[in-house]
């Protein structure tokens, strides 16, 4: 299960990637306001191992397929559609959306061991992050949203400096804003 809940505090969701046979291609979401099973979406020939939200538009959600599928898909939660899908060529581990800008990491094991770096909304590839030995299973974003961590089943951690920093929030009562006028 993954857990999401906008910035704004507004949708909370509760996401299951399927297990068994009939569900392991499949994403379905519930919200956590309401009872029962929100939608489903299917699509995918192999397990789905990744899920990403987009946080610059919350109803815009990735999902990473395994070996027998190497897609991303991306699914818009209102209209409850499929509006993209990225051929990545091998199977997708983990993805993880930037704060500040609008790109996203995937991780990919089976057979290229890499990191990709997209655009969105164009799904352009940016770069190709490789350095890892066996599939990359883990990323994680620093605080700052600069760097990210990888963690490969070759049992290394790298550090990755892929995104812009994430500027901080300088109103506040510490940090006076341009708008103060004291």
């Amino acid at each position: 299960f993954f857990f999401f809940q906008a910035e704004d505090g507004i949708r909370d969701f509760c996401l299951s990637r399927g297990l068994g046979d009939v569900y392991k291609r499949q994403v379905m979401i519930w919200s956590l306001r309401k009872p029962g099973l929100e939608t489903t979406f299917k699509g995918h020939k192999a397990a789905v191992k990744a899920l990403a939200w987009n946080p610059h538009c919350d109803n815009i959600l990735l999902s990473g397929g395994g070996s027998y599928d190497q897609t991303v898909k991306i699914w818009n939660t209102v209209s409850n559609k499929n509006i993209g899908q990225i051929m990545t060529g091998s199977q997708v581990c983990n993805m993880v959306f930037s704060k500040s800008s609008n790109e996203f990491v995937t991780s990919h094991g089976f057979s290229n061991n890499q990191i990709i770096l997209w655009r969105y909304p164009n799904l352009s590839k940016k770069a190709v992050l490789e350095g890892h030995q066996s599939r990359v299973l883990h990323l994680c974003l620093s605080e700052n949203g600069k760097y990210v961590a990888s963690g490969a089943a070759d049992e290394t951690i790298k550090l990755w400096e892929v995104f812009p920093a994430k500027k901080k929030n300088l109103d506040s009562k510490l940090f006076p804003s341009s708008f103060d006028m004291r």
